[in-house]
């Protein structure tokens, strides 16, 4: 099997990776050496290699968490752990096998929320849908062009809030974030995972094993389970009424503002988004209808209020 690698820093012991390369029956390909860098540059090779080899299959890994050893203290607890679990994922049989047919990108756990992605950003794809994503040097400058329109729409030229989560490179996508945010960001991707817990705390408490895993499509866990995306996306509130959902860049709204912004474009019927964020149904049908007027026809639906099922105990 081939392996190409960026490498980052300062002195590199090249030697040493060949040896290893060689005893794991890989023949290892540097690509690059960077001074400093973020995931932008190995993503942009990935990108290139799947111009050029169309019906191949690609798998992303980096070196999450190694220049923080669970050594350090408390806060990178579980950093190993973890790593080596997306790492299983993403080289293991359910994601090459099974789910190279299923789905676009597999890997240890999908998270709809703030954006579509894989938390670590480790994966399995397809070049084919690799080869549909603008490259990270283009979708970087769309990213910044889309955010700063949104922003202005938060602001007041639209009504359209950012309050579930905190509007911040993180959660919408920009600096080193951005890179996490690339491979889940066009409307057709069809994500599968292999956790069947919802909790990334699940994989860093300590090491698991590999008939853990369990392939399916993406996401496999309604909203109202224990996701992560709820220690720092903290007002839960605005799932409880129509008129605040309606109008939140964080679900829908904000999901089929960014897609039209950046591929002029919306998911199809069968999106796995239409049957998990909250008014799926409704937003579908008027974006069908309606195609970018859905958002002005959308406030004839938010002076509604009801109980919502989004809030509860987990499913």
């Amino acid at each position: 099997s081939n392996f190409t690698y960026d490498s980052v820093g300062g002195t590199i012991h090249y030697s040493w990776v060949n040896t290893l390369c060689r005893s794991l029956g890989l023949k290892c390909q540097l690509m690059k050496h960077h001074t400093a860098a973020h995931e932008d540059r190995s993503l942009q090779e990935v990108h290139n290699f799947c111009n050029e080899h169309n019906e191949s299959q690609i798998i992303y890994l980096h070196s999450k968490g190694s220049f923080h050893p669970e050594s350090m203290g408390k806060g990178f607890i579980g950093q190993d752990n973890w790593r080596r679990s997306m790492t299983d994922a993403v080289t293991g049989e359910s994601c090459l096998g099974t789910g190279g047919k299923m789905c676009d990108v597999c890997g240890l756990l999908f998270q709809p929320i703030p954006q579509p992605h894989f938390p670590g950003n480790f994966w399995t794809a397809s070049c084919p849908y690799i080869r549909i994503l603008p490259s990270p040097d283009e979708m970087m400058t769309m990213r910044q062009d889309t955010v700063t329109e949104l922003a202005g729409l938060i602001n007041g030229n639209y009504p359209l809030d950012a309050r579930f989560c905190p509007f911040i490179p993180m959660t919408y996508g920009l600096d080193r974030y951005f890179a996490e945010h690339w491979v889940g960001s066009h409307p057709s991707m069809r994500p599968c995972d292999v956790s069947a817990e919802v909790s990334l705390s699940y994989w860093k408490e300590q090491p698991r094993e590999l008939s853990e895993f369990s392939l399916h499509s993406a996401p496999r866990h309604p909203m109202n389970t224990s996701w992560d995306f709820y220690n720092y996306c903290e007002h839960h509130d605005i799932l409880e009424h129509k008129f605040n959902r309606l109008r939140e860049y964080f679900l829908l709204p904000g999901q089929l503002k960014r897609m039209m912004l950046e591929f002029e474009a919306v998911p199809e019927d069968n999106w796995w988004g239409w049957g998990w964020y909250p008014d799926g149904p409704l937003w579908r049908d008027l974006v069908k209808q309606y195609k970018d007027k859905a958002f002005e026809e959308a406030r004839r639906f938010d002076g509604f209020s009801f109980e919502s099922p989004l809030i509860g105990e987990d499913a």
